[in-house]
């Protein structure tokens, strides 16, 4: 039987970290520039196996602290400006920029953490030798002296425990990721995005507007890993043929990129900002358009259309193999122009509203919304058979799973979707009860929510598909 020791943890985490994410100042009137401080400490620990192994008493016993993990300091300007266009009232312009930081609290402070490069849970045979019954107290504290990492026990001939499987339990292991002090502390290195937006809205006739507006977000300081112990020379590039298949771009040829590493190496990695080997662009643009009108009647409709997109651009990181493709969330890609530099379609959105009073107090409301499909992938798990043509042997590590298709490529159907409500108001002196029913999907469409993204002979086939029409009924009371 296996016996698993390991060290508490949660005690750790609960103050693992001191944080303070503080508005210093903020002026709320005209332009206004919050400053704002996040900054994270790991407070000095008890060491994980110093009660456990008679070797780690020569040991303190303890975690020293690390301060500044991290330490960002930032001042985020922001300004706004409206003006009426024709002075009466019925145009206005709009317009706003400013500066916003990304939210974290323990990112970085839990990767370096010494706690979590602790060897922290190791397991130890307990078992009779082979032919004999056990008949102890089933307490390993009576048969072995657990303190003793190695193999001992107390009762020879009827039991054992051998020695631990990891003689390193309770030591500082080696961390395999590591931070540039660069992007640590200091002065605007924090991940963040400037956002700008201009708007236009006007009123058609008394109770009737159209509004237009643009945005746009652009996103800095974002990071990018390097791994230290790796040059371009410990790879091989490989070729892999395309299925046929006429549902695929670049069904039928040859799709190269891939890289495979020579030998295995353990990765030494450096999380530093992207800026120092070109950056990386991630921009999103949107548009909005609506139309709201109150009619005469308690009248209410409302509608419009949204498009937008985000461009991720990693390819200043697709040349240099120590550099890991990271912003578009798909680390296998090959390293081509056409899967680094991600441009998907413009998404619309078109979503619309209304509402209309009944005779005895009640009032019917509907909502109609169309959006984009979800994004297909074509996962393709590789066999050391489909890359050996190309490579020359086997992979050096299990045979990676890769896409076949850019992201932001190829989607699903669209979602349609039409809801309908009913409701009363029903008072009773002070109190207000709200009876609704509900029926969502009145259509009963079915739209395609989730398909499969390995790339097979299931490839595409639904999973999920939008719920079927269903009524609910509810009541509110107020009092």
């Amino acid at each position: 039987m296996p016996l698993v020791f390991g060290c508490g943890q949660r005690p750790l985490r609960q103050r693992e970290l001191q944080l303070t994410d503080e508005l210093v100042s903020e002026l709320e009137i005209g332009p206004a520039e919050p400053k704002r401080q996040l900054r994270g400490v790991i407070e000095t620990q008890p060491g994980c196996a110093g009660h456990l192994l008679e070797r780690a008493k020569a040991l303190d016993g303890t975690l020293g602290s690390i301060e500044q993990v991290p330490n960002w300091k930032d001042i985020d300007p922001r300004f706004g400006v409206a003006y009426d266009l024709f002075g009466d009232g019925k145009t206005a312009i709009k317009g706003s920029i400013g500066r916003y930081v990304v939210a974290d609290a323990y990112t970085i402070a839990r990767a370096v953490n010494p706690v979590q490069s602790t060897v922290n849970t190791v397991t130890r045979t307990w078992a009779p030798p082979a032919g004999v019954v056990y008949t102890g107290t089933y307490n390993p504290f009576d048969d072995c002296d657990l303190f003793n990492p190695a193999a001992n026990t107390k009762r020879p001939g009827a039991v054992a425990c051998g020695a631990i499987n990891n003689p390193l339990f309770g030591q500082v292991a080696t961390r395999t990721t590591n931070y540039d002090p660069e992007i640590v502390e200091g002065w605007h290195v924090r991940p963040n995005n400037w956002e700008m937006q201009f708007s236009i809205q006007h009123e058609l006739v008394p109770r009737v507007s159209v509004y237009a507006g643009y945005s746009r977000r652009s996103y800095g300081n974002l990071f990018a890993t390097r791994n230290l112990a790796v040059t371009n020379a410990d790879y091989t590039q490989y070729c892999i043929p395309v299925p046929a298949d006429s549902r695929l771009d670049n069904g039928g040829t040859q799709q190269c990129g891939y890289y495979d590493i020579n030998r295995v190496i353990a990765p030494n990695n450096l999380i530093f900002n992207s800026s120092k080997v070109g950056g990386i662009n991630d921009v999103y643009d949107g548009f909005d358009f609506d139309v709201n009108a109150r009619l005469p009647r308690r009248v209410i409709l409302s509608g419009g259309v949204s498009v937008g997109r985000e461009r991720v651009d990693i390819c200043n990181l697709k040349d240099d193999l120590s550099l890991t493709q990271t912003g578009n969330g798909r680390t296998q890609d090959p390293r081509t122009d056409a899967f680094c530099n991600v441009t998907p379609p413009w998404a619309t959105l078109i979503k619309g509203q209304a509402s209309y009073p009944l005779p005895w107090d009640v009032a019917v409301s509907a909502t109609f919304q169309s959006l984009l499909g979800p994004e297909l992938r074509a996962q393709y798990p590789l066999t050391n058979a489909i890359a050996l043509p190309s490579l020359g042997r086997n992979f050096t590590n299990v045979a990676p799973t890769v896409d076949l298709q850019p992201a932001g490529t190829m989607y699903g159907d669209r979602v349609y979707q039409t809801d309908l409500r009913f409701s009363k108001q029903i008072r009773y002196g002070t109190t207000t009860i709200r009876p609704t029913v509900s029926i969502y999907n009145l259509f009963n469409a079915n739209p395609v929510q989730t398909y499969v993204n390995t790339y097979g002979a299931t490839w595409l086939n639904p999973t999920v598909i939008l719920q079927a029409r269903f009524v609910d009924i509810g009541v509110q009371v107020d009092f």
